[in-house]
């Protein structure tokens, strides 16, 4: 749910082991041999629960992680369901994957575009009609056309980015998934199936699109549709689940392991509120993989997962509702998801009928969690895809490298992020730097390998770059208006990253913020000085009430500017107090009040004929200008409090 990396380990490096060769070889004789049907699964089970636990318990001996889910399928059937770690710590309880519930997060979705294809494939939804033909309230509408359900699956409606109630940690806090959708519509900033911007709102509004066509209430949709159907009884889209579930409900503890985290409770259901064991997903990627497909027909699953959303080759693309990759001339599908507490993979390898899905519940450990994922996934994909070298691969143009990658160099905004809102504010912190090196190659801010050193990005083909030494590749989109748009490594699929002004970035905005604020520090410093120096003397002197005004806009500037950072502190889990962002909207909006009497001095400064003053009244007035002028355009004084 919250803002995720989607790990895709597509590492293939070296040959499947000896024991899994023989093993599927053994299998192969069994289908001329007579041996039961008992004996087979056995085997198999063995051998992947020893590949699981030779993975995976290193990583829980760190004692980070709270719990692992891991279910396993092979030839289109559930192997092995495992867990490690505890369900409740204080109490010693083991995880059990096939009794106790985890969050699976944004892997919920899968579940959701299932529930559309069903429909689409009924009649009942067109996709690629306008979706306002299924609400009971209206998407604006955009020059580039309306909105459908193919663009909601595959992430382009060209919405921008929605957090406000997205989370809450009691029921009471929820809204629920009608409100949550109605109450504030997000701006389209993008023409909708041209850029990617993963939305959680878009996958809202497909599950409540369910509910209205079927006239059944999403939760008991997925109910009667999917989890009947596969005999997931311990899987539940209710927030808080039903009272037989409640107690299967896996607990996770701080580091300490003796604070409780508060269950977190997403207002969005459709788009994250899933709550399942990891038995139960592998019964969903089995029916997934089934060739007679209990969800959809093989026709519907196919489309589902055929379907690629505009790219360039080599870079993870959209299909309808899964991110698809091409690996060792196959294709695998996926999904991540992740919750304040549990991050998730779902993956699947369609042409030998295999899929992993992996949920590690930590309260502190994302980083950990991440590691174990991406290991997890590597070895998985290794075990089941044919081994092949990583190349060195050279520049297909060496000549036009240089000249493409000056082109592309520069500062980019992510696609997924609020445009309209006061969020707005934040854009200029997070953005891209892309640096051109003298022969051509490009090195990504933030993007460092392992040991810290930036990874290079070596130019491949015109305008596909791959990271020299890694697997991780970079397209650009440069448009006839020269605007251009990255798509890069993992996240390809689901986000990009819009090339902005060279000056509208952190390396020249926080600068010179620095320098506005540091004035402003000095203007209020001023009033002690001159009240030590000259005592009630210097009140007498023309303009000294506009000395005051100035140093007390500043200061209310200051508290203004800590009550922001403070409601903006944790505004990707939870939103903060509306009166606590009033407060600091009314105390930055003295930062406009505080240029007029900055003006005033400034006036008499240049009568006056005295240098000094006029340097230090006119830099104040441009400290208050700038800053001023940086709120309203970043949306700070938004009257909706809708973010």
């Amino acid at each position: 749910m919250a803002y995720y990396r989607i790990v895709w380990s597509l590492s293939t490096t070296s040959d499947m082991d000896v024991v899994m060769r023989n093993w599927i070889f053994g299998l192969l004789l069994c289908l001329g041999a007579v041996v039961t049907a008992a004996e087979q699964p056995q085997v198999a089970q063995a051998e992947f629960e020893q590949f699981l636990d030779e993975l995976i318990q290193p990583h829980m001996d760190k004692a980070v992680l709270s719990n692992v889910s891991v279910a396993l399928v092979y030839n289109n059937q559930l192997v092995v369901s495992r867990g490690y770690g505890f369900a409740d710590q204080p109490n010693g309880q083991k995880l059990d994957p096939s009794q106790h519930l985890i969050r699976p997060g944004s892997v919920s979705k899968l579940l959701t575009w299932t529930a559309v294809m069903q429909l689409v494939e009924q009649g009942l939804i067109d996709l690629d009609a306008d979706i306002n033909n299924y609400l009971d309230f209206t998407i604006p509408s955009h020059p580039s056309g309306p909105v459908t359900m193919r663009h909601l699956m595959t992430h382009r409606a060209g919405f921008e980015d929605v957090l406000r109630d997205l989370m809450a940690t009691s029921p009471e806090q929820l809204v629920s998934n009608e409100e949550w959708l109605k109450r504030w519509v997000p701006q389209r900033v993008f023409a909708a199936g041209t850029v990617p911007a993963y939305s959680n709102y878009g996958a809202a509004l497909a599950g409540y699109i369910v509910e209205r066509v079927s006239k059944v209430p999403f939760e008991h949709y997925i109910e009667q549709h999917i989890f009947q159907p596969l005999g997931m009884k311990n899987s539940s889209f209710r927030q808080p689940v039903s009272d037989a579930l409640a107690g299967q409900i896996a607990k996770i503890y701080d580091i300490s392991g003796e604070k409780q985290v508060p269950y977190d409770y997403i207002s969005p259901i459709p788009a994250g509120s899933l709550s399942a064991t990891a038995q139960d997903m592998g019964l969903f990627m089995a029916a997934f993989l089934a060739d007679a497909a209990p969800l959809l027909s093989a026709k519907s699953r196919d489309l589902m997962l055929s379907y690629s959303a505009p790219h360039v080759d080599g870079v993870p693309s959209m299909s309808l509702g899964f991110i698809r990759a091409d690996e060792q001339a196959q294709q695998i599908w996926g999904h991540s998801g992740n919750t304040r507490t549990y991050h998730s993979h779902l993956m699947l390898i369609p042409e030998v009928g295999a899929g992993l899905f992996v949920s590690i519940g930590s309260a502190a450990g994302r980083a950990q969690a991440y590691e174990l994922r991406q290991a997890l996934n590597t070895a998985f994909i290794k075990k089941y895809l044919p081994a092949k070298a990583i190349e060195t691969l050279l520049h297909s143009d060496p000549a036009g490298a240089k000249q493409r990658a000056d082109e592309v160099a520069g500062y980019y905004q992510n696609s997924r992020t609020s445009f309209s809102t006061l969020l707005a504010v934040l854009q200029p912190l997070y953005r891209l730097k892309v640096t051109a090196t003298e022969t051509g190659d490009l090195i990504l801010a933030g993007y460092n390998k392992a040991d810290n050193t930036p990874w290079l990005w070596r130019e491949i083909q015109p305008y596909l770059w791959q990271q020299h030494g890694g697997q991780d590749k970079l397209s650009a989109w440069v448009k006839p208006n020269q605007s251009v748009m990255l798509n890069i490594g993992a996240l390809a699929a689901v986000q990009s990253w819009n090339k902005v002004h060279p000056l509208a970035n952190a390396a020249v905005l926080v600068p010179v913020w620095c320098s506005a604020l540091v004035i402003l520090l000095l203007a209020v410093l001023k009033l002690p000085y001159l009240w030590f120096r000259y005592k009630k003397l210097w009140l007498q002197q023309t303009g000294a009430i506009a000395v005051i005004a100035v140093a007390c806009c500043a200061l209310a500037l200051f508290a203004g500017l800590a009550l922001l950072n403070q409601a903006l502190d944790g505004i990707y889990s939870f939103a903060p107090s509306d009166l606590l962002i009033r407060a600091a909207q009314l105390l930055c909006f003295l930062a406009v009040i505080g240029m007029l009497p900055a003006w005033l001095l400034l006036k008499q400064s240049i009568a006056s004929g005295i240098w000094l003053q006029r340097i230090q009244h006119g830099l104040t007035l441009l400290a208050f200008l700038f800053i001023a002028s940086y709120l309203a355009v970043y949306n700070l004084w938004s009257v909706q409090l809708y973010y």
